[in-house]
C-alpha cells in the first residue's frame, strides 16, 4: 500500500488491471462491443471519415492503351470528438481494512465498486446515444410486437429490416442488440418455439445455445443482449431493479472493431488515455477526517456516430 499523506492522490495501475479484468468478466455490460472503444491521445480532436458516397458509386474502370486510369476525387469528411470525465470514489476506513484482511482484498473490492458505477453509466450513455433516432438512419415500427407470442413475425422482421437498411445506407447489420427482456419474449413466440435448437432441448439449453441458433436463423453475425440491471429506487428504499437496456427498442447495427477509423461502422466509444492504458484508471488518496483511504475509478469518454447508416432501429418491440 502506498504511503499518503494529506489529499494526496496516486495512480495504482495494479489495481487498474484488475478492475479491467473484473470488468471483462461481466457479460451484462455490452458497451464496449455496440460501440468499441478507440484510444486516444487528446481530450478533442478530428478524425476522417470516407464518405459511403466515395465507396459505392459505380465509376468507370475501361482504360484504352496510352490513356490514363480514371481516379477517386472525393474528398474526405472529418468527424470531431470530445471527452468528457466519469469518476466514482469508494471510501475504505481503517477499521474496516482491519476487519476484512483476512476475509479478501478489501482494496481490490473498494475498486471494483467503484469501476462498476462508472462503467454501469458508460451503458447508460450508450444505450441513449443507439437508441437515439437522431443517430438511425430510419426507425421502423413493428407491426405485431414479439411480445404478442402468438401473432409476432420474428425472422421476417429482421429480415425486412435488414434489407431496408442496405437499401437506405448501403450496409449490411452484422449486430442485433436488444435487453434481456425482449429475449426473453422471443423465446416464448410461437414462430421460435415450434423450432428445436439443434442438438439440444429447448428448455435444457444455454443461453449462448440459443444466440448462436437465433442469430444463424436472422442470418446476422452476432446477438448483443443488454442484461445490466440499475436500482430505480430512492437512497435508502428496498432495491427496485430495472433493465439498462430497455425493451421498447432493438438495433441492428455495423459494428468494426478494427482500429481502422475509416472502415464502414455505426459508432465509437473514444477513450482519452490521459494517463493509462486501461479503460479506467484507479487513484488511491487519503481523507483523514474519516480516516479513510479512498479509490477513485475514472475515465474520459466521448460517443460519436461514424456512420448513421450504420444504425437501424426497430420500435414497438415490446
Amino acid at each position: 500500500m502506498p504511503s499518503l499523506s494529506g489529499t494526496q492522490s496516486v495512480q495504482r495501475p495494479d489495481l487498474g488491471d484488475t478492475a479491467s479484468q473484473y470488468f471483462l468478466n461481466q457479460d451484462d455490460l455490452i458497451w464496449d462491443k455496440v460501440m468499441p472503444p478507440l484510444p486516444v491521445a487528446t481530450h478533442i480532436g478530428e478524425y476522417p471519415i470516407i464518405p459511403i458516397e466515395a465507396l459505392l458509386t459505380e465509376q468507370a474502370t475501361k482504360r484504352a492503351p496510352r490513356a490514363q486510369y480514371n481516379s477517386g476525387d472525393y474528398e474526405t469528411e472529418t468527424g470531431e470528438y470530445k471527452t468528457s470525465e466519469d469518476g466514482w470514489a469508494e471510501p475504505l476506513d481503517d477499521v474496516e481494512r482491519k476487519m476484512y484482511e483476512h476475509d479478501f482484498d478489501a482494496e481490490e473490492i473498494a475498486a471494483q465498486r467503484a469501476t462498476d458505477i462508472v462503467l454501469r453509466n458508460l451503458e447508460r450513455y450508450t444505450r441513449d446515444f443507439v437508441f437515439d433516432s437522431n443517430n438511425a438512419i430510419h426507425t421502423q415500427s413493428l407491426t405485431k410486437p414479439w411480445s404478442d407470442a402468438a401473432n409476432a413475425t420474428p425472422k421476417a422482421d429482421i429480415v425486412a429490416a435488414r434489407k431496408d437498411m442496405k437499401i437506405r445506407g448501403g450496409i449490411r447489420p452484422n449486430t442485433l442488440v436488444m435487453s434481456e427482456d425482449v429475449l426473453d419474449v422471443l423465446m416464448e413466440t410461437k414462430e421460435i418455439k415450434d423450432r428445436t435448437i439443434p442438438t439440444k432441448d429447448y428448455g435444457a439449453s444455454s443461453v449462448d445455445d440459443q444466440l448462436a441458433y437465433l442469430a444463424n436463423y436472422f442470418r446476422i453475425q452476432n446477438i448483443l443482449i443488454g442484461g445490466a440491471l440499475t436500482n430505480k429506487a430512492a437512497k435508502g428504499k428496498k432495491f427496485e431493479g430495472e433493465m439498462i437496456w430497455t425493451p421498447d427498442k432493438m438495433a441492428l447495427l455495423h459494428v468494426n472493431f478494427s482500429m481502422n477509423i475509416r472502415a464502414p461502422q455505426f459508432g465509437r466509444t473514444f477513450i482519452w488515455k490521459s494517463d493509462g492504458n486501461n479503460s479506467v484508471v484507479i487513484d488511491q488518496y487519503r481523507k483523514e477526517d474519516n480516516r479513510s483511504d479512498m479509490f477513485r475509478a475514472r475515465n474520459y469518454t466521448g460517443r460519436n456516430v461514424i456512420y448513421k447508416g450504420g444504425n437501424y432501429l426497430l420500435s414497438n418491440v415490446y
